[in-house]
């Protein structure tokens, strides 16, 4: 105790002053710091890219989105993000393509593309950047490129590939969503007549919800199941599109995009529908439109099947016309 006092007697009051401002400053950066710093665990965000078709040669849209839990969703727009080219690169001192790009209130995104001119399908990633509080992620897509002149076949993947509801896709592995009987048969089917085939998952409500279901196709074609092909999303639209007729308007997008001589066969899209309502927007965008199932009255030029066999027999006869 005699010592402490001694040596306080010795200390010069200068010394004072310095330690007191330097202790002081500690403790307002620490404030600071604290009043800065996110409250509670930082929102997740969650990457989607979106697959898409486009006609080889030409440039293309990519586009992806984020998604956000509920209490988060304002702080979906302005987030950093980049396109990434996902190709091989052809050459080692080949630079990687990047386009930078921001996210709209939505989470929205997109930028114009052009892939080499010989390119059969365009790969790309979608990156968000991340920063001191949220880590960066990233999520990969397809642009499958086309002659303007290619036959397509759009098949909507709920209940005309698998019979599972919302409940299941957001619960059960992918392994474990059984594909419908007959399905795999009908889609070779056309696609060795020439038919590119292409799905849409517009019934997803959710980016994530779509991820699952191109998950889900992907595994299964892998598995030998279905030919291989994107999976379309009601993400791509225009909100007011999105909510009312998604699956019109994606099909006359694809009317104006590939467009079919009319003096050859076949002179339409076909669409595969497996609900009322989509069959009737298939129908009213001017595809050769199949129902798979049984409901209400439909207007007379829409195909109806019980089954995939059936099905399968009507689409036989759509080429044939």
């Amino acid at each position: 105790m005699l010592l402490q006092e001694s040596l306080k007697k010795k200390r010069p009051p200068w010394l004072r002053l310095v330690l007191g401002g330097i202790g002081l400053a500690f403790v307002s950066l620490g404030l600071i710091a604290w009043l800065l710093s996110p409250k509670g665990e930082p929102p997740q965000l969650i990457v989607v890219a979106l697959d898409g078709l486009g006609v080889a040669g030409n440039p293309v849209m990519l586009q992806g989105r984020l998604q956000a839990a509920e209490d988060a969703r304002n702080l979906l727009g302005g987030k950093d993000m980049v396109f990434v080219d996902g190709q091989v690169l052809r050459t080692a001192d080949q630079q990687v393509k990047e386009v930078a790009a921001k996210t709209g209130p939505e989470g929205e995104t997109s930028c114009s593309w052009t892939f080499p001119p010989d390119a059969l399908q365009g790969d790309f990633r979608l990156r968000l950047i991340g920063d001191k509080f949220h880590p960066g992620m990233e999520d990969r897509g397809r642009i499958l490129l086309l002659p303007q002149a290619a036959p397509l076949c759009l098949v909507q993947l709920e209940g005309t590939l698998t019979h599972v509801r919302d409940e299941a896709w957001q619960k059960e592995p992918i392994s474990e969503i059984v594909p419908v009987s007959g399905a795999a048969q009908a889609l070779e089917d056309m696609r060795t007549q020439g038919y590119q085939v292409a799905y849409l998952a517009i019934a997803a409500d959710r980016p994530t919800i779509y991820h699952k279901m191109r998950q889900w196709l992907h595994y299964w074609s892998a598995e030998g199941t279905f030919p291989d092909g994107v999976v379309l999303s009601r993400f791509a639209l225009e909100r007011g599109d999105r909510v009312a007729k998604p699956w019109q308007t994606t099909a006359e997008l694809i009317n104006s995009k590939f467009i079919l001589p009319k003096d050859k066969k076949p002179a339409r899209h076909v669409a595969i529908a497996g609900t009322i309502n989509a069959a009737r927007q298939f129908h009213a965008a001017g595809l050769r439109t199949l129902y798979l199932g049984t409901g209400e009255e439909l207007p007379e030029e829409i195909e109806r099947a019980a089954s995939w066999e059936e099905g399968r027999r009507i689409l036989e006869k759509m080429k044939a016309d």
